[in-house]
């Protein structure tokens, strides 16, 4: 992590903890530890800060995945190298995208707090003249008579403020478009196509069906093509609304950069599959859809987004408080528990669950790697390999198929089952939770009595003392910056009694939070999380969703833009349906031995004109298929289809392969193996 960082011109920033607070509140006047020498380097410094809040940045092993399989300490050097810079520049796009969502938010929630802060102001001071107004009348007023005067004086405040609170955009205009700026460079045809859209809320209401007709994707597809882009639309389809639904949960307003991230998904998606030829035509429809329901979920943000942060609304919501707090001060009352419940509630505990949702996810990832399954998520080989044993142990032909034939649906159901069952096992979820929870518990408690202890000087610093619980807690939690104005004013209580009263709400707040953990099932504990586990697995050993373009097994080479794509073990090219022209048998060549054969093959990426094997390369420029490194290295596939020879033949609409009696003698032990 130190080199990766010193790559990137960040090398001052590895021994240096940051924290989210620290970040967004960064302005010129913030800036201490570099010179700025105007606005314009604000953002550049705040992409180096915020280099030590990516978690990825933090669990990322910059070391190659295929490096252990390397037959030399060059090739192992090579791999390692384009790894390490394809992992940099995986981490900068990431951090790219995060600053400019991080960036914007900012900027909509400074305003949205900037004219809150201004009402609450005006309020505030009215709520003081009243009080002292009524304090000067001789007599004393009964609850009625100060309910009474108090709801004069909001009415007659309220009718005075000018609500100029965010205005409503028309997000699915701006969806459509970001898809027109997406594609405009991709000719006058589908110019011409998307011309004719004009409204979103005509896409995506419907499942999206792949049709060779109604999509004009090339004629040669056959039925089992055509499942896999369907599979391949469902899975994008799918994480598109994962990806939209977790926007839903942050509470955020909608930013433009939530589309382009989703349009970013679908381009790099139909880049990995460029062999499948889509058309135009399929490309557009698929972003339609896709751009369609994401619209509409977006514009759900936006409202509720406008609707929570309304100024008038928020206003109206702390009424019964200043009300409250109007009569207390009256009546001379200690609001020291009052301030403590509402300081827990509204704040401590919303920044606690918020903080849960981030970290335990994170944390679920970090357990899967670096513990007893690392021997399975440790690298994209040693996954490969467990997910093989694993098909192997059941032996079913159906989990085989469905392995072949929807590979990334196959792997994400296998990484979430690893998940529950760790975790369910022995409740290693709990214990987490509670352990996760008992770090910031501790911290809380520790904030809450240096705090009181500070206040001892001043004890009527109501405010300074709650503004000292936030800084101290700033590395954790994130608390609203109105938790101070809200909490410290219009109070009578000293720090003391509400650092008595706090640390009494904690116990019940640690304990309450850790009977909901006992109470919810694991299912509804991974929709809560903010930063799924499984995705994080799943990025780790997917790649960049190649697969080797004659046996269509998935490549293992490290990062995304690597140079050269490999496979470990190759499959029987039978396996993928590929049969005879002439018999209609299924095929048993592999293709680690084709390619330094004199055979030849034709498909739609020669032109349907017959190539050497041998010279694969001309074709297949980004591909390295090396010679079986012994006899055995293919001997698990070759087991795999001896076993369930009939069964592909009846899929694939083929007649059972010619199986080679060598392949026969293999036993399910040896074949597990060659696995080892």
């Amino acid at each position: 992590m130190k080199n990766l960082l010193e790559n990137l011109g960040l090398e001052e920033y590895y021994d240096k903890k940051l924290n989210l607070h620290t970040v967004l509140q960064i302005d010129k006047s913030s800036v201490t530890d570099m010179p700025v020498q105007s606005l314009s380097d604000l953002p550049w410094l705040f992409l180096k800060r915020l280099m030590m809040l990516q978690r990825t940045a933090r669990s990322i092993n910059c070391s190659s995945d295929g490096a252990e399989d390397s037959e030399s300490d060059d090739d192992q050097e090579t791999e390692s190298d384009c790894s390490q810079t394809s992992l940099k520049t995986e981490l900068s796009n990431s951090i790219r995208i995060k600053l400019d969502a991080a960036l914007s938010c900012r900027n909509g929630m400074m305003k949205v707090e900037g004219i809150q802060k201004t009402y609450m102001d005006t309020m505030e001071k009215k709520v003081l003249d009243l009080l002292k107004l009524c304090r000067e009348n001789k007599s004393v007023m009964s609850d009625s008579m100060l309910n009474k005067a108090f709801e004069k004086m909001w009415q007659e405040t309220v009718s005075t403020l000018s609500y100029t609170g965010l205005q409503k955009q028309d997000i699915i205009k701006r969806v459509l478009l970001h898809l027109r700026k997406n594609l405009e460079s991709r000719g006058s045809s589908m110019a011409l196509n998307l011309d004719k859209v004009t409204d979103l809320n005509n896409y995506g209401q419907e499942k999206f069906v792949v049709c060779k007709d109604k999509w004009k994707i090339t004629k040669w597809y056959y039925k089992s093509q055509i499942k896999i882009v369907q599979e391949m639309s469902d899975n994008l389809i799918s994480d598109c609304w994962d990806f939209v639904n977790t926007k839903n949960k942050s509470e955020d307003d909608y930013d433009d950069t939530y589309i382009r991230e989703i349009l970013n998904k679908i381009n790099e998606k139909l880049k990995a599959q460029e062999d499948l030829e889509l058309k135009e035509d399929f490309e557009l429809s698929l972003k339609l859809h896709i751009c369609g329901f994401a619209s509409r979920e977006f514009l759900k943000i936006h409202n509720q987004f406008i609707q929570k942060n309304n100024p008038q609304t928020a206003l109206e919501n702390f009424k019964q408080s200043y009300q409250s707090d109007f009569i207390d001060l009256y009546r001379e009352r200690d609001q020291c528990q009052k301030k403590a419940d509402e300081f827990m509630s509204n704040y401590i505990k919303p920044a606690l669950e918020k903080y849960m949702s981030e970290v335990v996810g994170m944390k679920m990832a970090d357990n899967m790697v670096t513990g007893e399954n690392s021997k399975i998520f440790g690298t994209r080989t040693a996954f490969q390999i467990s997910v093989l044993k694993n098909l192997l142990d059941k032996s079913k032909f159906e989990t085989y198929l469905h392995f072949i034939e929807s590979y990334e649906t196959f792997v994400k159901g296998f990484i979430f089952d690893k998940i529950r069952e760790h975790f369910t096992t022995e409740n290693r979820m709990i214990q987490l939770e509670e352990k996760l929870l008992s770090e910031v518990i501790s911290e809380i408690t520790l904030a809450i009595e240096e705090a009181e202890q500070d206040s001892r000087l001043n004890r009527n610093d109501i405010k300074g003392f709650i503004q000292d619980i936030c800084r101290k807690l700033q590395e954790r939690l994130v608390i609203p910056k109105d938790a101070v104005d809200k909490i410290g004013k219009l109070n009578n209580a000293n720090p003391q009694k509400i650092a008595e009263s706090l640390q009494c709400l904690v116990k019940d707040m640690d304990k309450s939070l850790k009977d909901v953990f006992q109470e919810t099932d694991f299912q509804s504990k991974m929709k809560f999380l903010q930063t799924k586990p499984q995705d994080v697995l799943f990025k780790r050993v997917w790649g960049c969703g190649q697969q080797c373009p004659f046996c269509k097994a998935p490549c293992e080479a490290g990062g995304e833009d690597h140079i050269e794509h490999f496979v470990a073990i190759h499959r029987p090219e039978g396996l993928n349906g590929r049969k005879d022209n002439n018999s209609k048998k299924l095929e048993t060549d592999i293709c680690t031995s084709l390619v330094h054969s004199n055979k030849s093959f034709s498909c739609k990426d020669t032109n349907n004109q017959w190539h050497p094997y041998k010279e694969y390369k001309k074709i297949y420029k980004n591909w390295r298929i090396d010679l079986d490194s012994s006899i055995n290295a293919t001997a698990y596939w070759k087991y795999v289809m001896a076993q369930f020879n009939e069964q592909f033949a009846d899929e694939y609409d083929a007649k059972p392969a010619d199986i080679p009696s060598s392949w026969k003698d293999i036993t399910k032990d040896k074949a597990k193996e060659t696995l080892e």
